[in-house]
């Protein structure tokens, strides 16, 4: 095998592994049981999430020097271009953890509508309440890549604007076998914890 079918037999594995690693660190939308016993059974609205906030993140190129050389530099090129091998809480996963909140509140049939606000100059109605999650930190541990850490201050609010409740959330979440599980269960945690803070208006 010459010099250039070894290189390209690196980069073939380097690929497959890599692509076998990634679709196990994504997490998906779920429906989260809920036992909501609040009085207020009238709309709620999920408002927009904030844009910015701190990405925990967790890198396993340096574990990679194993395969070659040669492997561990394309792993290393490939991580620099597309961050396959850094590992965080991405936008796909906020938009699961968006997703997985809403059909959670609708599948209860506690409140009369179940709206989710994207934009802040939507339309808002006069009645109900509005859910605000202000992110602080989202991610991975930078020592453990199968812990998934999310950290919130979350509060209820009526139409007018007036604060019924507030609660900082601060959720960890370890998976056994993959990153997947670990955000899977960060996202269900985090879920129930939004629940008791219903219940408690």
């Amino acid at each position: 095998m010459n010099f250039l079918s070894r290189k390209m037999y690196s980069w073939v594995i380097v690929v497959i592994f890599g692509m076998a690693i990634s679709g196990c660190a994504g997490s998906k939308s779920t429906v989260v049981p809920l036992n909501l016993q609040s009085q207020r059974t009238d709309s709620i609205d999920l408002m927009p999430f904030n844009t910015t906030f701190e990405r925990e993140h967790y890198s396993d190129v340096s574990q990679r020097a194993n395969i070659s050389l040669l492997g561990f530099l394309i792993t290393n090129e490939i991580n620099k271009r597309s961050g396959l091998y850094t590992y965080t809480f991405d936008d796909k996963d906020l938009m699961n953890l968006r997703t997985s909140i809403i059909n959670s509140l609708k599948a209860t049939n506690h409140f009369s509508a179940v709206n989710d606000i994207l934009l802040p100059d939507e339309n808002l109605s006069d009645r109900g309440i509005r859910l605000y999650i202000d992110f602080a930190s989202m991610g991975v541990s930078q020592k453990i890549r199968f812990i998934c850490d999310i950290k919130a201050h979350v509060k209820l609010a009526d139409f007018r604007g007036k604060v019924l409740i507030e609660k900082d959330i601060h959720v960890t979440e370890k998976g056994t076998m993959s990153l997947s599980a670990a955000k899977n269960s960060a996202l269900e945690t985090f879920i129930l914890e939004i629940a008791k803070l219903l219940n408690n208006v």
